[in-house]
């Protein structure tokens, strides 16, 4: 929080100086606003969430294919951002298999390429093998009709 000239309260920095005081997991830089106070200011970190190990390997193989796939449909990346209305840096993440980019950019950039009929197959009851072994194991040996309470008389015809 910075003090203007009045004396009020104002959570802008205005032009500060800052210095880097950390290089840890949280960054902390001392600034130096407009009236020379000194202010510590702490900025987290973006995190990346902590995925399996088989994931991380399918998301760093599916940047480069979809790479690939740009290159072969000799597509500029400036294009597929544009039709995917991502900026060039999102992409480029796209590009590298980037686990913080939402699955919705990965699914627009592959709707873009011409590939978005496979995104509805990823879990697609066909392809679920384990899924459809698991079903087939609860299914029941034998089907009984349900047993009525009381017994009616087949109609008599006339």
């Amino acid at each position: 929080m910075v003090h203007d000239r009045r004396g009020n309260r104002r959570y802008g920095l205005g032009n500060p100086v800052a210095r880097q005081v950390s290089t840890c997991t949280i960054n902390i830089f001392h600034v130096i606003d407009n009236n020379n106070k000194d202010i510590l200011v702490y900025i987290m970190p973006r995190i990346t969430p902590l995925l399996p190990l088989e994931v991380r390997r399918a998301l760093r193989q599916l940047g480069p294919d979809l790479k690939d796939a740009r290159l072969r449909r000799r597509l500029p990346m400036s294009v597929v951002a544009e039709r995917a209305q991502i900026s060039l840096p999102t992409l480029s993440r796209v590009e590298r298999g980037d686990a913080a980019v939402s699955m919705g950019v990965y699914a627009t950039v592959l709707w873009v390429l011409g590939m978005g009929d496979r995104i509805g197959r990823l879990a697609a009851a066909e392809t679920d093998t384990v899924g459809l072994h698991l079903e087939a194991e609860r299914l029941p040996k034998r089907v009984r009709l349900p047993r009525s309470k009381v017994a009616e008389p087949p109609p008599k015809r006339s």
